[in-house]
């Protein structure tokens, strides 16, 4: 037991109960094994499959996609720096840039990334025309340069923050033409709304998990780790899609219609999204443009948080006009 490291379970209606559980390899230092245990629905039974090794040190192809939002992305390179080169070391990271205004600015962050740390497993994609996140994310993928053709691959946002403990699972939960991983992401509130006023904490001291601090992404599949072959071999993004939405949830489903790959879905406590205001184009097509409008109003905050700034509001408008309304 004490070389356990997590698990996950699912429940199937029709068969029964499924762990995998993770733990260290007592035999080979730095390995991991899964082993996977099922429960049928029907006298108790275990079934315990051949066991699979991990290597802690493979390499991931971090994919950031990126249209303006150059503070943010000085911010996500300090936590990259941090996670990725000072503790993990295995992380390559592409970033596809959207914007040739930004180009140089962007350009010049990375080389200074290289400088400061010798870091030099990484690569800028530039765009010129507009934004598209699953091109983006597609242009990651068909431009890998390393040696490995078949990368496991990590699809990430900017206004995402992840630590070491992610990138593990990362590694552990995929598995090349078996299995791809699809975390949960704990979407964090405007903090305008969750804090008093003056008394926002930093961005770090925000990841908290918690009804008053966010919610689970459920029906979110923007995050994933999956190996480049398998990718490649469902289809992709639909590149015909503009703008913002739906491409992750149309590659999500093309797994689901892979009955032979798994697809591991859980909440992932080391994922959060840190909150940014979004514009939703009125021009998109109408599903894009109600589930973009869907998505700003749930993170703004909950229910009663949203009804507090509205009183807030009135009884500012009361004060103003001098009226008791």
């Amino acid at each position: 037991m004490d070389n356990i490291i997590e698990g996950v379970y699912r429940f199937d209606i029709n068969h029964g109960v499924e762990y995998e559980i993770y733990f260290n390899d007592s035999k080979s230092k730095g390995s991991v094994l899964s082993a996977r245990v099922f429960r049928k629905l029907s006298k108790p039974q275990i079934v315990l499959p051949s066991l699979k090794y991990k290597q802690p040190n493979e390499l991931i192809n971090l994919i950031v996609p990126l249209s303006g939002r150059i503070e943010r992305f000085q911010q996500f390179i300090d936590l990259f720096i941090d996670v990725c080169i000072k503790r993990d070391k295995h992380v390559y990271l592409t970033v596809v840039l959207y914007g040739e205004k930004d180009f140089k600015i962007i350009r010049r962050i990375l080389k200074d990334l290289e400088d400061s740390y010798n870091f030099r497993k990484y690569q800028l994609i530039m765009r010129n025309k507009q934004f598209s996140r699953g091109r983006a994310l597609h242009d990651g993928v068909i431009y890998w340069k390393g040696k490995n053709p078949n990368v496991l691959m990590f699809f990430c946002d900017v206004d995402v923050t992840f630590d070491e403990h992610f990138l593990r699972r990362c590694r552990s939960y995929t598995e090349p033409s078996k299995q791809v991983y699809y975390p949960m992401v704990f979407s964090l509130y405007n903090p305008r709304n969750v804090y008093e006023d003056g008394m926002i904490p930093s961005p770090q001291e925000q990841l908290n998990i918690g009804n008053q601090y966010g919610y689970w992404r459920i029906y979110g599949y923007g995050m994933t780790c999956q190996y480049r072959s398998d990718y490649l071999r469902v289809g992709g993004f639909d590149l015909s899609i503009r703008g913002w939405g739906s491409e992750d949830h149309k590659l999500h489903r093309m797994y689901v219609a892979k009955p032979e790959i798994r697809i591991i879905r859980a909440p992932d406590r080391s994922l959060f999204h840190h909150y940014h205001e979004k514009h939703c184009d009125p021009s998109l097509k109408w599903e894009q443009y109600r589930s973009c409008l869907g998505s700003k109003a749930k993170t703004e905050g909950t229910l009663q948080q949203i009804a507090l700034q509205l009183f807030k509001l009135r009884d500012k408008y009361n004060d103003d006009t001098g009226s008791d309304r």
